[in-house]
C-alpha cells in the first residue's frame, strides 16, 4: 500500500483523558486475494501467472531492501482500484540482516498456519526463505479451486505432508521447489522469477 502521510492530533477516545494519537494515510485498498480466490469472484483474474508473478516481483523488492514478511498470505495481499496487487500488515516482519544474511531470532510458530515454514517452529534464524515458502502455498492457492471453505480445510490439512492433489493444474515442479523442507533448497524470489519468464511468460 502506498503511504501518503502521518500526524498527531490530540484524541478523545470513549470518555477516556485526552491523548496523542497517531494516524495514518495510506492508499485505500478495496479487496484482498483471499476475497478474490472465493469461487464465485475467480472471474476477477484470468491471467493467474502474471498475478502470482506480480505478487513475487513485490516481495524480491522486500527481500532486495532486506525486509522479510514473515506472514504472506491471501489475507495479507490487496488490489487497489486499478486492481494492482499491494501487500499489507507488516506487523511481524523482520527488517535488517546480519553480516551471514540472518535476521535474528525467530518467533516459533509465529505466523499463520497453512502459510508458515517449518523452521519458524525451531526458533532459529529467519532468512528470506521463509517468504519463498509462504508464496509456494499462494502459487498453490492461486490454481486451485475450491467450491467450499469445508474443501479448502480439507485440502490444506493435508498440503504440507502431501502435496497439491492429482488434479490441480499449477506447476508441480515450482511448488515442489519452494516448498521445499530445507530453505537452502528453495528458490530465491529472483531465481522465481526468471521461472516463471522462462516457463510459463514466454
Amino acid at each position: 500500500m502506498i503511504f501518503y502521510q502521518a500526524w498527531t492530533e490530540p484524541w478523545r477516545n470513549k470518555g477516556k483523558a485526552e491523548q496523542e494519537y497517531l494516524f495514518i494515510h495510506l492508499e485505500f485498498c478495496q479487496s484482498t486475494l483471499k476475497h478474490a480466490l472465493l469461487y464465485e469472484n475467480r472471474h476477477w483474474f484470468t491471467q493467474k501467472w502474471l498475478l502470482f508473478e506480480e505478487i513475487v516481483r513485490i516481495v524480491h523488492k522486500l527481500h532486495k531492501a532486506c525486509v522479510v514478511h514473515r506472514d504472506l498470505k491471501p489475507d495479507n495481499i490487496f488490489f487497489n482500484s486499478e486492481l494492482s496487487v499491494r501487500i499489507g500488515d507488516f506487523g511481524d516482519a523482520c527488517v535488517g540482516r546480519d553480516e551471514f544474511g540472518l535476521y535474528g531470532g525467530g518467533t516459533p510458530k509465529l505466523g499463520t498456519q497453512y502459510y508458515f515454514a517449518e523452521e519458524l517452529n525451531s526458533g532459529g534464524k529467519v532468512t528470506e526463505k521463509v517468504d519463498v515458502y509462504s508464496l509456494g502455498v499462494i502459487l498453490f492457492e492461486i490454481f486451485a479451486m475450491f467450491q467450499t471453505g469445508l474443501e479448502r480445510n480439507s485440502v490444506f490439512h493435508n498440503l504440507r505432508e502431501q502435496g497439491p492433489p492429482d488434479n490441480w493444474d499449477g506447476d508441480r515442479e515450482l511448488y515442489d521447489m519452494m516448498t521445499a523442507l530445507k530453505p537452502s533448497d528453495r528458490p530465491s524470489t529472483s531465481q522465481i522469477l526468471d521461472y516463471i519468464r522462462i516457463h510459463h511468460l514466454e
